[in-house]
C-alpha cells in the first residue's frame, strides 16, 4: 500500500468511528458528517484502485502490440510469457475477474439454431 491508500483508508476508518461515536450521542449532524468522510474515503480508495488497475492494463496492451509487431519464435514467445510483465511487478490478480456478458450462454447462438434446424427436420 502506498500513501494514498493509507490515507484513504484511514479516512474511511474515522468516518466509521464518528458514525458510530455520533450515532450513541443522538448527534445528528455528526453521524451525517461520518457519513460523508465514509463516502469520501471509499471513493478515494477505489478510485485510487481502479486507476492503478487500468494504468497495468494500459501496459500490458501496449506490451501486446509490441508482441505482435514483433516477429519472434515460439521458444521467445514462451520465455516473454513467464515474465509476467506488468506496470510495477505486480500481478493484476489485486482485483477479482468479473465475469463477461456471455459467460452465463451455454452455447453461443449459431449452434444453438443449427441444432434446433437439426431436431425440426
Amino acid at each position: 500500500m502506498n500513501w494514498q491508500e493509507i490515507l484513504a483508508t484511514a479516512i474511511l476508518i474515522i468516518g466509521i468511528i464518528q458514525f458510530i461515536a455520533c450515532a450513541f450521542a443522538s448527534n445528528t449532524m455528526g453521524c451525517f458528517g461520518g457519513i460523508i468522510m465514509m463516502f469520501c474515503g471509499t471513493t478515494w480508495l477505489y478510485g485510487f484502485r481502479l486507476e492503478l488497475f487500468e494504468r497495468r492494463l494500459r501496459v500490458i496492451e501496449e506490451d501486446i502490440k509490441k508482441l505482435k509487431k514483433m516477429k519472434c519464435s515460439l521458444h521467445q514467445l514462451r520465455s516473454l510469457r513467464s515474465l509476467r510483465i506488468t506496470a510495477d511487478k505486480r500481478k493484476i490478480k489485486d482485483f477479482p475477474k468479473l465475469p463477461s456478458p456471455t459467460s452465463f450462454i451455454y452455447k453461443p447462438l449459431g449452434e444453438i439454431s443449427e441444432e434446433v434446424m437439426s431436431n425440426e427436420t
